[in-house]
């Protein structure tokens, strides 16, 4: 076995991954997924209608035209069309500009944010 003494470690500050390289660490911690600015209200929220659409894009290889199924979020409280963070950490917003026109990121903090609705009659009578 192994060991090695005096190594420096950088640890991230919101999931605690450690690493040796600091850049790396750095370029990390923008990503992380449980960085506070990475997080979306979106999530949970009673008024996001999550859906499914065909984006079509000409292969890179071949030049034929592909068909890809993707996620679409829509705020009905807001009545907005947004796209996560996942999309901007990917890349995808700068590689594929079209895919996101009239779109918004979704935001970190919302004032309608709710995440249940009020129990209907039927829902009362059944369990009340």
């Amino acid at each position: 076995m192994k060991t090695k003494e005096n190594v420096t470690l950088y640890i991230c500050e919101h999931c605690n991954r450690k690493m040796q390289i600091k850049n790396a660490m750095i370029k990390h911690e923008e990503i992380c997924s449980k960085n506070p600015k990475n997080v979306s209200a979106c999530s949970g929220c009673i008024f996001m209608q999550e859906g499914e659409t065909n984006v079509y894009y000409y292969h890179p290889y071949n030049g034929e035209e592909t068909v890809r199924k993707c996620k679409t979020f829509h705020c009905k409280k807001l009545n907005k069309d947004l796209y996560p963070y996942k999309v901007v950490r990917k890349g995808l917003l700068s590689e594929y500009p079209e895919s996101f026109e009239g779109m918004e990121q979704m935001p970190n903090k919302c004032e309608h944010w709710n995440y249940t609705e009020e129990p209907s009659v039927g829902f009362l009578k059944t369990f009340g």
